[in-house]
């Protein structure tokens, strides 16, 4: 059975959802994550992870505004 992680929203199956979230826990708990999407609330503790993670959604915007 696979399940959503109700910190990241990433799925893992029943195995390894367990350790995840309390991972998970640890991160979103703390002020060890600084860095805060604006677009979908994900949250980082590296700034490196963060704007990695903001090219996606640029890509996502940018072939948005081709398909028009």
């Amino acid at each position: 059975m696979i399940s959503k992680c109700p910190y990241c929203g990433e799925f893992f199956g029943a195995n390894l959802l367990e350790m995840h979230i309390a991972l998970c826990e640890k991160k979103h708990q703390g002020d060890e994550n600084p860095f805060i999407c604006s677009i979908c609330d994900k949250v980082f503790a590296d700034e490196k992870d963060y704007m990695n993670h903001k090219k996606i959604h640029h890509k996502e915007v940018v072939s948005d505004l081709f398909r028009q």
